[in-house]
């Protein structure tokens, strides 16, 4: 049965979602969810892609490269938990400066630091890398891709009046280590310092689920290590 793209709420970002939509007509497929759902036997499988760009998401010298590869990789994956869904595994593209920032003597290589974070917050979840790319760019890009399973997807068309909504984190950490971190209280120069900043302001935690009546839970990304 062919489903027709989610009805999105007001605001810029989503007109230009609903001109996207309008533009691919018939090539796009029940487009607007947290994820893309595609049966599979008896469960649905779901992929989600979420991409950081230096500069815009993050900045290398309030957050170390490892933090960075964890931010990325656990932004991706509360797509999954809104989902309902349980990770399988992440596929991640790297794009990294060429002109030799963030190497020297003696210091690890930056696309290794980044795939450790990535590592350590799928090994969280029970998840595993199962491949990517690396292209050289001007700024650093992560962009990860998650896969996961669903017995019933928990759909944003599904929510009704009345259902239970649930959060995990601190509502409005991630604003209060920006904030900190903009005052100049969280650290610098890539070393980890903002990253504990963010860490005790509850926003290293963006996993999210939302819940119907029914009771669907997801084991969450809590902490960065």
């Amino acid at each position: 049965m062919k489903r027709r793209s989610l009805r999105l709420g007001p605001g810029g970002e989503f007109d230009r979602l609903r001109a996207i939509f309008g533009t691919l007509g018939a090539a796009g497929h029940d487009l607007g969810d947290d994820c893309a759902l595609l049966p599979v036997g008896g469960r649905t499988l779901a992929i989600s892609i979420d991409l950081s760009l230096e500069g815009v998401h993050f900045r290398t010298d309030w957050l170390s490269l490892r933090e960075i590869g964890w931010r990325a990789t656990a932004t991706a994956l509360s797509d999954l938990a809104a989902e309902g869904a349980e990770p399988i595994g992440v596929l991640v593209s790297l794009g990294l400066p060429g002109n030799g920032r963030g190497r020297g003597k003696g210091r690890p290589d930056p696309a290794t630091e980044i795939m450790t974070g990535v590592g350590a917050a799928v090994q969280r979840v029970g998840a595993r890398v199962l491949g990517g790319d690396l292209v050289r760019s001007t700024r650093y890009v992560v962009d990860v891709c998650v896969l996961g399973l669903a017995a019933r997807p928990v759909r944003r068309s599904g929510a009704r009046p009345g259902d239970g909504l649930w959060v995990t984190g601190r509502l409005g950490g991630a604003g209060l280590a920006l904030a900190a971190l903009r005052a100049g209280r969280g650290g610098g120069g890539g070393g980890g310092g903002g990253g504990a900043s963010l860490r005790r302001c509850g926003a290293a935690s963006p996993a999210r689920c939302r819940a119907s009546p029914r009771g669907v839970g997801w084991r969450g990304v809590e902490r960065a290590p």
